[in-house]
């Protein structure tokens, strides 16, 4: 399922509706956020590793234990 949901998302999207003020505001870890191209690149990069990870893993049909805290 989390491979359906993140498959059409291309890293062009997400980045499209990032907000560096706004996650600074929310105190969202880690405090990377007004760092310009440094934080557009942490979010790019490892956005794509984690697609492919679960894209990934769907397509051979292996689990992967998730857990949001």
């Amino acid at each position: 399922e989390v491979a359906q949901a993140l498959e059409p998302i291309k890293v062009e999207q997400l980045m499209a509706k990032y907000d560096g003020a706004a996650l600074t505001k929310a105190d969202i870890y880690p405090s990377i956020w007004d760092e310009g191209e440094g934080a557009t690149s942490y979010i790019s990069s490892n956005y794509k590793r984690l697609r492919s990870f679960f894209i990934e893993a769907a397509e051979k049909q292996r689990a992967i234990l998730l857990a949001l805290t």
